[in-house]
């Protein structure tokens, strides 16, 4: 099985894409930019050497269709394609190309501030009613999977490990860890506890983006190597140290509580904070 596919390739197995160059990788997915039906596209390919992990493609594929946000982007098509001649089957997804920079991008140049933290997490608390409401974790919120299209809208560009709450997990329950990003992963997906990852999960992440796109630091790295314990002991940095005695410091502890319990139970709850600071503000 190639490691990645080449421009070459993707252009002589999907012509009716117009594939004009790669953009980038990651895990398993070779991205690429095409045009389609008079709209620039994503194309998106992702190999399928087990039954798990076509589940697993089908299943973030299907989340993709059920979410309806203007902050969540597009998916226009999916498929199962074979490729004889590489004895190869992949799963192959059309999305809408959103133009501008991933928020990791914009943090990296020194950026970050009060009022693109508030945009930002005004954004995701939207989208992820939408992954409450569908009964869908996301799993995977962080700053290179958010983009800041170029008329300055947010968009939330993967589905992440989606896990369908009211379905069988597809992660082993002999796991050490819950898939997702080192550093964005809340406690009970760094323990692996199944029962426990709901929509809770994603508010966790969504107030480490939070500090980020704020601060322009990560809340919970103090120079160590691996962040998992500052996460689950619940080591974060003081917002207040940044922007004072601002009431955003309170929904940044709430959503970052290392105890489930502790944090809102809905996006909801967590924007209608918000929306009374805003009206403060």
């Amino acid at each position: 099985m190639p490691e990645t596919f080449s421009l070459d390739t993707v252009q002589k197995l999907y012509p009716e894409y117009n594939v004009s160059e790669y953009i980038d990788s990651g895990g398993s997915k070779q991205v690429f930019k095409g045009r389609f039906r008079d709209e620039d596209i994503v194309v998106k390919l992702l190999p399928v050497e087990s039954r798990h992990r076509l589940r697993r493609a089908e299943r973030e594929a299907r989340a993709m269709e059920i979410i309806d946000s203007e902050i969540f982007v597009e998916l226009k098509e999916h498929f199962i394609d074979e490729i004889p001649d590489e004895d190869l089957t992949v799963f192959v997804i059309i999305e809408e190309l959103i133009q501008g920079e991933t928020l990791e991008d914009i943090i990296g140049r020194g950026d970050a501030d009060i009022d693109l933290g508030i945009n930002v997490l005004t954004a995701l608390l939207t989208v992820l009613e939408q992954f409450n409401k569908n009964n869908i974790v996301h799993r995977d919120i962080k700053p290179s999977n958010i983009m800041m299209s170029s008329s300055e809208k947010i968009k939330l560009l993967d589905v992440g490990i989606a896990r369908f709450t009211k379905k069988r997990s597809l992660t082993a329950t002999g796991a050490d860890t819950a898939p997702g990003t080192h550093g964005y992963r809340a406690p009970e997906q760094i323990k692996n506890k199944k029962e426990e990852q709901d929509i809770r999960t994603d508010l966790f992440s969504t107030g480490i983006v939070m500090f980020e796109a704020i601060t322009g630091e990560h809340p919970f790295d103090h120079g160590q190597d691996d962040l998992s314990d500052a996460i689950l002991e619940g080591q974060r940095k003081d917002l207040k140290e940044y922007i004072g005695e601002s009431e955003l410091v309170p929904i940044y502890e709430k959503l970052t509580e290392p105890e489930l319990h502790k944090r809102y139970r809905k996006p909801s709850h967590a924007k209608q904070e918000l929306e009374i600071v805003m009206g403060e503000i």
